[in-house]
């Protein structure tokens, strides 16, 4: 069974602590795991932005080299077609104009040319006509190149920035006339002219993990970064790279603000260089939360093992306590259950020889003391509760040693540790039988008891009930006696009345066989061994009917019944009887309007009149009378009931006897008898059916004086019942002409049957077995059999199964051909058996073909 656990409050209590101190302990851990993650993740990321610093160095410094790789050998192109320009103005003076400048700078592949005066006036220009009315003196450049003039030797060649474009400028001094020649090439945007890529484009291929970025500035402006966004901005006019300006160059992580909340920056320098790197916040706290995550999860996983096995703890001694908790709730209930059965309870302490009660009767309270010496106790009782004559025996099984010795260990068992003594006491002036039982609650060292209970308790109405319990074994011990010898009386009896019929059948025939030639004694032997085989019928018939009363309970039919058709056939069969011993037999009929319209059960209506009128015949008189009437004695709620009253003046009953005439196989004349006069069965099976069928019976009798019989019965009245007789006077003599199947595993039993068919004119078909028999008929054309005669009790299949088996063959004859049992098995349930299997009619062995005759005319229309 299930039991539903609860836990006490202060368990509940200490489970609401812990949780609260794990759930506090678990917090601080996160809360240490995520601090420890977020450190451990700014070293990580640190490190991260010093390698990418490096790499941006690293890059930064091939790029200058190569930058400078290209300013000079560009200058020194340069510088070489300016001087070879010069050369060729020299020859060429007229050269010196526009046009024709403008033309060298297409061949030549530069920005510009221009061609100054020795007073740094400008006098030619290919495509810097910016510098046409300019004073070459008063620009920045003028005032580096002046002195090439006066020192025609000197060559000037530098790249310089103009408004964020790179020029390469060269100026030499001119072969023809006084002044210089400047040569201007601009450096193609993106492009390290003839050589690798720009900045950026050399640090394309770098990408940082975790969402980083770089930025490398020049001189406040961007010149390469990660991050399209920050490209060709000053660094003051972002806050993020402002921000990361501000912070140390000491190679570790600072927080920054950033546009979309706060970061992480790292600066460092290379050359003219700016570099930075920085991170989100996701960046350290990403993986701080899973790792916070990952440790909760573990600390959950850890605590939920922890508090599982806390739990089962709990849990085992949750039930070790509720298991103890009942236990003692048991003991009380025990106690208080003994209390309902014993009046008072006592423990013994047999060492200190001390009693202390436990539960005392109210009426005792007064006279015993809580606690006290047990031989006080025990004198106590024995003086003035118990009657003297249960003293002694209740002193000496009371003693200690006698408790000892018949409840020491080893005269005990798991089952037996107690023995209880009874006696009678004496209180408020009344006798009544009690009872005290001793059980053992310890032992000593020894084995032998150290504490008994000593439970009093009042049996009287055990003892009483105990005595009539054995005054009624007594008594059914004595009915049982009387019947068995009754059995053993009818025993003695039925074996001289069985051999008697046996013994004359059997001379008869033997008689017969002596003289074939003589036909009247052959009828006579045939008829008298008729007779004798109809009375060990009657005889056998008899007691089947009593075992089967004696072993069931009757089963009633409830169908229609015509009281003057039960008379008629009672008088058919007693009216010869009454002949042969010359006793006039009267049997009345009746003609109220109910009669022939009523509900009852025929067949044992008529086997209630029949034992009674059979007895009366029986044991009648020679050339006496017998007389059954019929007295309507009124209707009402639907039912009618009816007085037999069966009187003869034969030999009568004495008074003895008829107080228990009712008993099985019970006869007034016991002794040896030379005449069979019935088994003894006939009154006790009336008195069964007619309390089956809810009647009375009385008589009256004295001996020699002759005996009367009453029975009233009542029946159910139906208007709607109709007794068919339309059978009745269409009997026929013969079969002629009809075709039998006949099934009988017994060949004596096949012989007599079919010898009987064939004599009445009918063919016969055999079956020996059931199996045998379905075979027959599915093999069978339609009409090929009129009706089927079907043993019950045979091999491979019984008569029951080969009926269910017939009706269920795909065969035209399958449902409608008449089926008969001819069978040994005559009790009611037997015929019912074969009517549900199928059947159409029972007839019992042996089969009287007086019976037989009109039950086939009925079953298959044949009228001989």
């Amino acid at each position: 069974m299930n039991k539903k656990q609860t836990m006490n409050p202060d368990t509940l209590r200490a489970w609401d602590t812990s949780v609260r101190r794990a759930v506090v302990a678990g917090l601080a851990l996160i809360a240490i795991a995520f601090a420890v993650a977020c450190m451990a993740r700014i070293g990580v990321v640190s490190s991260l932005a010093g390698d990418v610093t490096a790499t941006l160095q690293q890059q930064c410094g091939s790029y200058e080299k190569l930058m400078a790789a290209d300013r000079t050998k560009s200058l020194f192109h340069l510088t070489y077609e300016m001087q070879q320009f010069s050369s060729y103005l020299a020859s060429n003076p007229d050269s010196v104009n526009d046009a024709f400048l403008e033309q060298q700078v297409g061949d030549l592949n530069l920005t510009g040319i221009s061609v100054i005066g020795g007073d740094m006036q400008l006098q030619a220009s290919g495509y810097t006509r910016q510098f046409r009315d300019t004073s070459w003196a008063e620009t920045s450049l003028g005032s580096l190149v002046a002195d090439i003039v006066d020192y025609p030797e000197k060559v000037y060649a530098d790249r310089v920035q103009v408004d964020g474009a790179f020029y390469d400028v060269c100026a030499v001094a001119r072969k023809d006339a006084p002044g210089l020649i400047v040569g201007f090439y601009e450096q193609p945007s993106g492009l390290i002219t003839g050589t690798e890529d720009d900045l950026e484009s050399l640090l394309s291929g770098l990408q940082l993990e975790d969402g980083g970025n770089y930025a490398i500035a020049e001189d406040g402006h961007v010149r390469a970064s990660s991050n399209d966004a920050l490209r060709d901005l000053d660094v003051a006019d972002d806050t993020l790279l402002s921000g990361i300006s501000a912070a140390p160059n000491d190679a570790h992580l600072h927080p920054v603000r950033m546009d979309m909340g706060m970061g992480w920056g790292y600066r460092s320098e290379a050359a003219s260089y700016e570099l930075y790197v920085y991170y989100p916040m996701s960046a350290i706290y990403v993986v701080a939360l899973i790792v916070a995550g990952i440790v909760a999860v573990a600390y959950l996983l850890l605590c939920l093992v922890f508090f599982f096995v806390r739990a089962r703890a709990l849990y085992r001694n949750q039930e070790k306590l509720e298991d103890a908790n009942r236990d003692l709730t048991h003991t009380v209930e025990m106690l208080k259950s003994l209390e309902s059965v014993y009046f008072t309870l006592f423990r013994v302490d047999l060492a200190e020889s001390r009693y202390q009660t436990i539960y005392l009767a109210p009426w005792l309270e007064d006279a015993v003391s809580q606690e006290g010496e047990y031989t006080e106790l025990k004198k106590l009782f024995l003086g003035t509760m118990v009657l003297p004559e249960y003293r002694r025996v209740l002193d000496k099984r009371m003693s200690a040693q006698f408790i000892r010795e018949n409840l020491s260990k080893r005269n005990t068992s798991a089952v037996r540790k107690s023995f209880y003594t009874d006696y009678v006491a004496t209180h408020g002036g009344a006798n009544r039988w009690c009872r005290v039982t001793v059980t053992v609650v310890d032992y000593d060292a020894e084995g032998q008891p150290a504490r008994v209970l000593a439970l009093l308790q009042d049996v009287d109405q055990e003892k009483k009930r105990e005595a009539d319990y054995q005054e009624r074994i007594l008594e059914e011990a004595r009915a049982a006696k009387i019947a068995n010898n009754a059995k053993s009386e009818f025993l003695r009896r039925i074996s001289h009345d069985v051999r008697t019929p046996i013994n004359g059948a059997k001379g008869y025939v033997q008689l017969a066989a002596a003289h074939p030639q003589d036909a009247a004694l052959q009828q006579h032997c045939r008829e008298q061994a008729l007779v004798s085989l109809d009375t060990l019928t009657s005889l056998v018939d008899s007691v089947l009917d009593m075992a089967k009363l004696e072993g069931s309970e009757v089963a009633l039919e409830h169908r229609c019944l015509d009281l003057n058709d039960v008379l008629n056939k009672v008088k058919a069969v007693i009216q010869p009887q009454a002949d042969a011993k010359g006793i006039t037999c009267r049997i009345a009929h009746v003609d109220d309007a109910y009669c022939a319209y009523l509900l009852g059960s025929p067949r044992h209506v008529g086997q209630v009149l029949m034992n009674l009128v059979g007895n009366a015949v029986k044991y009648g008189k020679p050339k006496g009378s017998v007389q059954l009437s019929i007295q309507f004695k009124g209707a009402s709620q639907g039912k009618a009931t009816y007085e037999f009253s069966c009187s003869d003046d034969g030999i009568g009953m004495g008074e003895e006897f008829q107080q228990h005439m009712f008993e099985p196989f019970a006869q007034e004349a016991p002794g040896a008898r030379t005449v069979y006069e019935g088994s003894g069965t006939g009154l006790s099976i009336v008195k069964k059916l007619v309390e089956a069928m809810g009647g009375t019976i009385s008589w009256t009798s004295a001996k020699g004086q002759g005996t009367t019989f009453r029975v009233t019965l009542s029946f159910a009245i139906d208007t709607a019942c109709r007794i068919d007789r339309s059978d009745v006077g269409n009997v026929p003599d013969s079969l002629r002409g009809a075709n039998v199947l006949l099934v009988e595993d017994n060949e004596m039993n096949m012989e007599i049957a079919e010898c009987l068919l064939v004599d009445l004119g009918a063919r016969v078909t055999r079956a020996w077995d059931g199996q045998e028999a379905v075979d027959i008929f599915a093999a069978s054309s339609t009409g090929a059999f009129d009706i089927v005669f079907m043993d019950i009790m045979m091999p491979r299949k019984n008569g029951l199964e080969a009926t269910r088996a017939i009706r269920a063959l795909d065969h035209p004859d399958a449902k409608t051909v008449p089926i008969c049992a001819m069978s040994a098995n005559a009790f009611h349930d037997d015929v019912q058996a074969s009517l549900d299997a199928g059947m159409n009619a029972h007839f019992a062995k042996p089969i009287d073909v007086a019976k037989l005759l009109p039950a086939i005319a009925k079953l298959v229309g044949f009228h001989g």
